[in-house]
């Protein structure tokens, strides 16, 4: 390697940008805090997702001040050019040519492999494969998938290091007449409302989540809506389904992908957070309910528990 105290350090960033899932905005996050706090270090940033990203969308999401930067496209890493690379969305640089970290999310392509396509299940299969085999150090997102890495993938405690995720610095919470106006009046949510946010797939539940509320005793039902937050996911087709008919019995309002701001008023005025998913790696949504002060009832299994500690009713 070149200087210790000075690396080449590259990211994969083709996740960073634009509409995101608990993964992307984990990518873009991350980055913002290694930059943030390695200003002596050079980040050398490769688009591995291929999707388009540019110069300019990543400019927006960065530090305005911080260290050396270099947009590297959808190139892979070439002999020489980096010291470590980072990967932090379930891509690998193609022969990748020096000491690579990998983020596990989690492991329910294979755990619940019911609630993936068949696409999803083989690239994150491929990805995790070729990281167990190449990855100097495995970074897991919680304890329950080290576990779950350890069980499946047969993978060595020394070789898998616990990181937490956290909560973005703008999910703090929200008061005053006028930010509960303005959300009344652009999402249409007067009165009180139950939020559950995550990308509209079968794994979140929220089928499950729309059917209980609808068998709310009548006087407590006719008070509350319900808001459905996230990005597309997949195998949708019968959650928005659900949400249509639901529209009959109960308030629902699907809002689909929120600002950061927006989601930061919609967890602080919520009256209730529900995060009924079948299984998480993490369930970043549960951290940021709270750190916006929503009080909160999630599932009792995987990584939930771990996240909320006895901060929330965990069912």
């Amino acid at each position: 390697m070149r200087d210790r105290q000075r690396l080449r350090i590259g990211y994969d960033v083709g996740k960073a940008v634009g509409i995101s899932d608990g993964i992307a905005r984990y990518a873009r996050l991350l980055l913002r805090s290694l930059m943030e706090a390695g200003t002596e270090h050079e980040f050398w940033l490769y688009d591995l997702h291929r999707e388009g990203v540019s110069e300019a969308e990543l400019r927006k999401i960065l530090p305005s001040v911080g260290p050396k930067l270099r947009f590297c496209g959808a190139r892979a890493p070439r002999p020489g050019d980096i010291d470590l690379f980072h990967s932090p969305a379930f891509e690998l640089p193609t022969g990748n040519p020096c000491p690579l970290v990998f983020t596990l999310h989690d492991l329910t392509f294979i755990s619940h492999s019911q609630f993936h396509t068949l696409y999803n299940r083989a690239t994150a299969m491929l990805a995790v494969a070729e990281a167990v085999c190449s990855a100097t150090k495995i970074i897991a997102v919680s304890h329950h998938t080290k576990a779950q890495a350890m069980k499946l993938l047969d993978l060595p405690d020394e070789g898998i290091e616990v990181i937490h995720s956290a909560a973005h610095p703008a999910l703090s919470p929200l008061s005053g007449v006028e930010h509960r106006v303005e959300l009344e009046r652009r999402m249409g949510l007067d009165g009180r409302f139950i939020l559950t946010v995550g990308s509209l797939e079968p794994r979140k539940n929220t089928v499950g989540l729309i059917d209980a509320m609808i068998k709310l005793p009548s006087a407590l039902r006719d008070q509350l809506s319900l808001a459905v937050v996230g990005p597309e996911g997949w195998l949708n087709r019968k959650i928005r389904e659900r949400l249509r008919t639901a529209a009959r019995e109960i308030r629902v309002r699907h809002l689909g992908y929120v600002s950061d701001s927006d989601l930061a008023a919609l967890y602080s005025f919520a009256d209730l957070f529900v995060y009924p998913s079948f299984s998480e790696g993490f369930g970043l949504p549960v951290l940021e309910a709270m750190a916006c002060g929503a009080p909160v009832v999630t599932s009792n299994t995987a990584a939930l528990p771990e996240v909320a500690g006895d901060a929330a009713v965990l069912i």
